[in-house]
């Protein structure tokens, strides 16, 4: 696998993803200025209410033609939603596999990944990451 270096400082896992990705695909790795991978810290003209902006999205899903889409879900485990301190999150946690389905409506050739990692599954499962990511650029080509 090509790998581009690493510009600078962001997390491991991340930048192991970008750069796997710049490298086999050719593609230029740019790095904004702000606070590793948390895009709404970086200020404008990013900053946003991210909330939101999900919630738009959900609402205007529609189908977006034939190309190839992965929705990575996690299953979360019965410790990880007792360790959420947000009883929210509680409740929606079990549910995330079969909620994530929504998303499946956008192309005849999406497909659900479901893992057991935590949350962030980039910085859990690395690889996972890098090889769906390849697989829906190759679908692409």
């Amino acid at each position: 696998m090509n790998v581009t270096p690493r510009p600078r400082g962001h997390h491991e896992a991340y930048e192991a993803v970008c750069g796997a990705i710049a490298g086999e695909t050719n593609a230029q790795w740019a790095v904004i200025p702000g606070a590793a991978h948390l895009v709404p810290e970086t200020g404008d003209p990013f900053k946003r209410d991210f909330r939101q902006v999900e919630k738009d999205a959900w609402a205007a899903r529609e189908p977006i033609g034939d190309v190839p889409i992965r929705v990575i879900t996690v299953r979360f485990s019965q410790a990880e939603i007792a360790d959420s301190p947000f009883p929210e999150e509680q409740r929606l946690m079990p549910k995330n596999v079969e909620r994530q389905k929504g998303w499946l409506v956008l192309s005849p050739s999406a497909e659900q990944v479901v893992v057991d990692t935590g949350h962030a599954v980039a910085e859990d499962d690395p690889e996972l990451v890098i090889d769906t990511i390849l697989e829906v650029v190759k679908a692409a080509r």
